[in-house]
């Protein structure tokens, strides 16, 4: 059975490079994706301090995957405070997310 994607050679040479940085750019997404999940299951202040950054920072695409790592490590304070700052922003999707992660915070209290 043939691969669905193209090899190298079936690329036509003016698209050879956009593909291969496409590729690399989902790669480092998938990477930073993940390494800010494993920050939120080890925890504590740094690990905070990063999902708040990039949870608060609108200018990349990490700002979901920051959101949900805020809903795992609950923080009480600044966390919260993000969360509930985002969860009545302008963007539904990082709202749903914000609201999402509040509850699961409030459900591990109790």
């Amino acid at each position: 059975m043939k691969s669905l994607s193209p090899t190298y050679a079936e690329i036509p040479r003016p698209m050879r490079r956009h593909h291969y940085a496409r590729l690399v750019c989902v790669s480092l997404l998938f990477l930073i994706v993940s390494a800010l999940t494993a920050l939120a299951r080890v925890g504590g202040a740094d690990a905070v301090g990063a999902a708040i950054a990039l949870a608060s920072d609108t200018h990349h695409p990490f700002r979901l995957a920051a959101i949900e790592a805020l809903g795992v490590l609950c923080d009480p304070r600044a966390g919260a405070a993000t969360l509930r700052g985002i969860s009545t922003g302008g963007d539904q999707r990082l709202a749903a997310a914000a609201r999402a992660a509040e509850n699961r915070c409030a459900s591990a209290a109790r």
